[in-house]
């Protein structure tokens, strides 16, 4: 005998709710409170609860799918932020169409036709951003499919971008290892970073420029020199390789500021195969959380944490409130990164003090 699908009334009996209270908390449609809301979501996945988007869709005359489409799982931020979009998408009855593009623009302008011919509700894109893709994608927003940029800036009619304030991030990466005394800072980015085309490299000068804003911010003189950048790439990953070549003639530095996590992971390894220790010999932070790296690494290292939950939050939102969408396309929202201090960075400003 088939099994009956858990609904939504099952939920609202277990918890002794009403339907509608339920149906609100699992669109996140408000007038529930966060604690009986996620009370709500525990239940649903405790019971096996899938929503009907079938019904839905035909209730609402939409589709209840949005479009995502990124170049690949480049990196541990984009695993994250897939990741959370299916969720908060699902906990809205949407479903997600994944398109991964493989840096290609011609498969960027396909997808987004693919994507329109399904008549998804909106598209979240992550895009190279050459002009070709830029002119493909207002045509889609101006023939009404909303388009939310993921964290990149693009000043495009009814097109909307949820942004990382990397400058922030840079910021307080470098604030920290100068509070702890260390003043030559190596910054450590790919290759690519040196590229002015497309969407590649933004994210590396604005982690830089925040470095420059915390050495002028505490007046301290930077050194000339003191960035390195990798000329492997995030999908063959040979950073440990090549840091290594570059650590044998050139220790000018006591910490090491890595513009990602695999960037952070290369070096340790390199620096531990070459007989020094971390953070006794040398200091060194990384950016985005990832917990393979900085959790399970000896030591923890100490990260500036993306906040891809929030970020995925809000690009879900602004497809899902398209009964809002007129109103809020100037609304881009800039989420901040966070330090989270772990065991990679040495204090040396005692040191440093001694010599004064």
């Amino acid at each position: 005998m088939t099994k009956e699908k858990p609904t939504i009334r099952d939920i609202a009996s277990n918890l002794n709710v009403s339907a509608a209270t339920v149906s609100r908390a699992l669109r996140d449609a408000g007038k529930v409170s966060e604690k009986l809301r996620h009370r709500i979501i525990d239940e649903a996945e405790k019971i096996g609860y899938k929503p009907n988007f079938a019904a839905k869709a035909l209730r609402n005359q939409s589709s209840q799918l949005i479009g995502l489409i990124i170049s690949n799982f480049f990196s541990f931020q984009i695993d994250e932020l897939v990741s959370h979009i299916q969720s908060y998408a699902e906990q809205q009855q949407y479903g997600i169409i994944l398109g991964v593009t493989q840096w290609d623009t011609e498969h960027e302008i396909q997808q987004m036709d693919f994507m329109v011919n399904k008549r998804v509700d909106g598209i979240i894109i992550k895009s190279k951003g050459l002009h070709e893709s830029i002119d493909k994608i207002q045509k889609v927003a101006l023939e009404g499919t909303p388009v939310v940029s993921l964290l990149d800036k693009m000043n495009i009619p009814n097109v909307n971008s949820v942004l990382v304030d990397n400058v922030t991030g840079g910021y307080l990466a470098t604030k920290y290892l100068l509070q702890k005394g260390h003043r030559n800072i190596l910054y450590v980015t790919y290759k690519q970073a040196q590229s002015t085309v497309g969407n590649d490299s933004h994210f590396s000068r604005e982690r830089y420029f925040g470095l420059l804003r915390a050495h002028a911010e505490m007046n301290t003189l930077r050194p000339d020199g003191l960035v390195f950048y990798d000329p492997s790439s995030c999908e063959d990953n040979d950073t440990e390789g090549c840091f290594r070549e570059y650590f044998r003639k050139n220790k000018n530095y006591t910490a090491i500021f890595a513009y990602d996590d695999q960037i952070a992971a290369g070096i340790a390894r390199a620096i531990k195969a070459e007989g020094y220790k971390i953070p006794e010999d040398f200091s060194i932070i990384g950016f985005d959380d990832s917990a393979l790296v900085n959790k399970w690494s000896t030591p923890a290292i100490t990260v500036v944490k993306q906040p891809d939950k929030q970020v995925a939050y809000e690009a879900v939102n602004l497809i899902t409130n398209r009964k809002n969408f007129s109103s809020i396309t100037d609304h881009n929202p800039y989420l901040c990164p966070e330090l989270i201090e772990r065991d990679s960075v040495r204090d040396i400003s005692k040191k440093c003090e001694n010599y004064l």
